[in-house]
């Protein structure tokens, strides 16, 4: 017998089940993958189309095998259809990350047009979609209308995720023009170029090299936010999930020697950095981050020396904590070999290392994945913090390092979430790595609770509870 949905779940089922285009922004580990598949069992949806991220594929694979009331095959596209389109019952997993290819995607739109139609597309981890020039969100959602698309295919669309705008309310205009345009044209009185709805909903200062968005524009949040209560649901775990202990979260000082380093990757800002606001300082911080090829030179390196000092501390910790398995979040590959060989290498521990980067397969991912979960002896997971920070579940551990935390305190939550969710007994300890003298490490690791505010106003809901709030130097 399947399991039952909580009462959360039904109120979500409820919601999807009402609207024809709905999003369900439920915090990471609610269920909402099984709020989708038994909307669909109740409305009878016979074919469904489902694209995710790459790593989220097998995730789906399984999460039809436990909630589908309604038994049909399920095939990840291309490789389990030859590349064709089934006919009949069926899910079919895309990835979006295939569909970044723009010929195959093209020729993917074209074989959809061609098939069946399907009853319910569900479009995961949706915040991959904010950019409306990006190949994937194109062939999603099409071009310049909603006619050449993915979803122009399902008479139903329902998008999932936990951060839908991770930096304003912009980045909701792909899918509302895509999914939502009678809204737009509500408000405006005709589907509004991403620019004029920037404008009305957005703080944008016009500056030498372009249009620069600083955050929401408060005073016109609210108009926005009852026009799109209908069709959004977004409940927080501390709302839902009472009997699901908080985050509890501390910075995690790490000594190294080269002090040279350290002074060069605070002169690579532009800006002296305590000169900035917190807003201020973490935008500069990822822009230099992902723009700066000096920048990120210096960060690869100051994460590299972060192995030694962090594979002690590891080492340590899993001796001190025999029973109890960690999970490890970096965002250079230099970085995950170093731990990687150091554990391999270690005497003191003889346990074994799931690992999950940007190249590893899908299907490999999800023996990863199932290894450390399942085995005793497998006691650390190793993973990049896009590659396996979403769609995955690791409540096998409830200790969380990210060694090189991310700019955004929204993919940091994504990556904490992957163990603090459904299925977790436990309360989860996140610890931010940092180097000790550098200025802007330490205080990128207090000040990670930015940005959420700008969420809860839009979406009425708070995330909290994974900031560093045990910081001491």
């Amino acid at each position: 017998m399947k399991p039952q949905p909580k009462d959360y779940q039904r109120t979500g089922i409820r919601l999807l089940t009402k609207q024809r285009n709905a999003a369900l922004l439920d915090d990471a580990g609610l269920g909402k993958s099984l709020q989708m598949i038994r909307a669909a069992n109740d409305l009878n949806a016979d074919r469904i189309l489902v694209t995710a991220p790459a790593i989220g594929r097998v995730s789906w694979v399984l999460q039809f095998a436990q909630w589908d009331l309604q038994p049909r095959p399920v095939y990840q596209y291309p490789a389990d259809t030859a590349g064709l389109v089934p006919t009949g019952r069926c899910a079919i997993i895309v990835s979006q990350d295939w569909l970044s290819d723009r010929k195959k995607a093209k020729a993917f739109n074209k074989l959809l047009r061609l098939s069946e139609r399907f009853d319910c597309g569900f479009h995961d981890e949706a915040h991959f979609l904010k950019n409306p020039m990006a190949q994937r969100t194109q062939a999603v959602y099409g071009r310049k209308d909603n006619t050449d698309s993915v979803t122009a295919c399902c008479d139903r669309n329902w998008i999932a995720s936990a951060t839908l705008t991770p930096l304003n309310a912009g980045e909701l205009y792909p899918h509302l023009r895509a999914l939502f345009p009678d809204l737009l044209i509500s408000i405006f009185g005709r589907v509004p170029t991403l620019g004029q709805f920037q404008d009305r909903y957005c703080d944008v200062q016009q500056g030498t090299f372009g249009r620069k968005i600083l955050g929401n524009k408060k005073a016109a949040i609210p108009e926005l936010k009852n026009a799109l209560a209908p069709y959004i649901l977004s409940r927080r775990k501390t709302d839902v999930l009472t009997e699901l202990d908080p985050i509890y979260s501390e910075a995690l000082p790490l000594k190294i020697a080269d002090k040279s380093i350290v002074k060069e990757a605070v002169r690579l800002l532009d800006q002296e950095p305590d000169q900035l606001s917190d807003d201020e300082f973490l935008r500069g911080v990822a822009m230099a981050y992902s723009d700066n090829a000096e920048y990120s030179t210096a960060r690869r390196t100051l994460g590299e020396l972060k192995v030694k000092p962090a594979l002690q501390w590891i080492i340590g910790w899993l001796e001190s904590n025999p029973t109890r398995k960690l999970v490890i979040f970096a965002h250079h590959t230099s970085v995950m070999e170093g731990i990687a060989k150091g554990l391999n290498e270690s005497k003191s521990y003889s346990g074994g290392v799931s690992y999950i980067n940007g190249g590893t397969p899908a299907n490999i991912r999800a023996d990863q994945v199932e290894n450390f979960q399942t085995y005793d002896s497998i006691r650390v997971f190793l993973g990049q913090n896009k590659a396996a920070g979403t769609a995955i579940t690791l409540t096998a551990a409830s200790d969380v390092l990210l060694l090189e935390p991310d700019p955004s305190p929204e993919n940091n939550y994504q990556a904490i979430s992957r163990c603090h969710r459904i299925g977790q007994q436990s309360s989860v300890v996140a610890r931010f790595g940092h180097v000790a003298d550098n200025y802007i490490e330490r205080r990128l690791a207090s000040t990670l609770a930015r940005r959420a505010t700008d969420v809860s106003e839009l979406f009425g809901s708070e995330q909290q509870g994974y900031i560093p709030n045990r910081i001491a130097y």
